[in-house]
């Protein structure tokens, strides 16, 4: 009997992160995390490198990936590693995984890895993600952040993992859509503002900048002129 190949879900790293993991006794079930109503055991991430680790004898490596609500560590091991050698911090990717459990750290195992050059593929699933789970749940002071790999592997993790904001659309304010509008048209000269210029200078928060970015490409009233770069229509 062969394996069915599971559904990789689009899913907020917070609620991966956040859910309950699950080992089935079947030899053809699949582990998974149950979150947003769903049992997950494949996801597909959109995020950015925050942090690698490659071993000295090359047999083990590991990547973390933030989404603006969690980080998540994807670990490959041996002829896999070639999936993440090549990555660079800041690196925004898509990866398509398998979600597992070690030592009470939920973290991924990847069977494609893939370099976004595009900036606006990460604001269209945020948007997405709005859309299908309907808030983003953002994971303050993160224990399974970024560690060293000379820490043991059985470093207790905390029990309680739920300390969350809630984000909405409806909590982008018309203040902020104002605000970002101004400082597009006064700073987009021929190319475009930089969207990371406008996190500085509006001191809005990233997650709610993002999201008002992709509120406003939606409606038209901006358009990506180059990656990283927006200009009001």
């Amino acid at each position: 009997m062969m394996q069915q190949r599971q559904t990789a879900f689009k899913v907020w790293l917070s609620s991966l992160l956040n859910g309950n993991f699950t080992r089935q006794e079947g030899e053809w079930e699949p582990n998974y995390v149950e979150c947003n109503g769903l049992k997950v055991s494949r996801v597909n991430v959109i995020g950015t490198v925050v942090a690698k680790f490659i071993s000295d004898d090359n047999s083990y490596a590991s990547i973390t990936v933030d989404d603006s609500s969690a980080a998540i560590r994807l670990k490959t091991f041996k002829e896999d590693n070639k999936l993440v050698e090549s990555l660079k911090l800041g690196d925004l990717i898509m990866s398509i995984a398998r979600v597992k459990e070690y030592n009470s750290e939920i973290y991924l195992s990847p069977e494609i890895v893939k370099v976004l050059d595009d900036p606006n593929w990460e604001l269209l699933r945020k948007l997405e993600l709005l859309k299908l789970h309907g808030k983003m749940q953002v994971v303050k002071d993160q224990p399974v952040a970024i560690y060293t790999e000379s820490q043991p592997a059985s470093q207790p993790q905390p029990e309680e993992k739920v300390n969350v904001e809630e984000m909405t659309l409806d909590d982008v304010t018309a203040n902020s859509r104002q605000k970002l509008l101004s400082l597009i048209e006064k700073n987009q000269g021929d190319a475009g503002a930089e969207i990371q210029s406008l996190i500085g200078l509006s001191g809005i928060s990233e997650e709610e900048v993002n999201a008002t970015l992709s509120e406003l490409l939606k409606e038209g009233e901006i358009y990506q002129s180059k990656p990283g770069f927006v200009k009001i229509v």
